[in-house]
């Protein structure tokens, strides 16, 4: 018996570990010469799901996202705006479909969103708070 419950003890320490790490902070990053210092929660919104194309100031952004079932991009939608990743992946198949709008481009991992985002004045990406590098510049951060 007692060795069943040090299992299960090891075992509820393993499961709150994997879905602590789901509940990282998350930074939405732009490059650093972004002529914005902060977006709200509705900008990001607006932009990932395709109701602008532009910033606040006008100028045209290029919308990174991760791929479509991963854990980041989940958070993600959860802390932006409520959205499940199901009704975010029902939507964007919608919106295609219609042919209004494409969904974002995606990057294979948070590495890859910020290469893009450094490469690139007009990005926009999002990366767990821990992985954000000092080459991108914060503009929201998501708790």
């Amino acid at each position: 018996m007692k060795m069943l419950t040090h299992h299960l003890l090891a075992l509820g320490a393993v499961l709150a570990s994997v879905s602590s790490a789901g509940a990282a902070d998350l930074s939405v990053v732009a490059h650093p010469q972004n002529s914005r210092d902060a977006l709200d929660k509705s900008q990001v919104s607006d932009l990932y799901l395709g109701r602008t194309h532009l910033f606040p100031d006008g100028s045209h952004a290029r919308v990174i996202d991760h791929p479509r079932d991963s854990d980041i991009r989940k958070d993600f939608f959860e802390k932006v705006n409520g959205m499940s990743l199901n009704q975010v992946n029902a939507y964007w198949a919608r919106m295609t479909f219609t042919g209004r709008v494409l969904p974002p481009e995606t990057a294979a991992d948070s590495q890859a969103v910020q290469t893009i985002v450094v490469d690139t004045p007009q990005a926009i990406g999002y990366v767990p708070d821990a992985q954000r590098q000092p080459a991108v510049k914060e503009i929201l951060h998501l708790q």
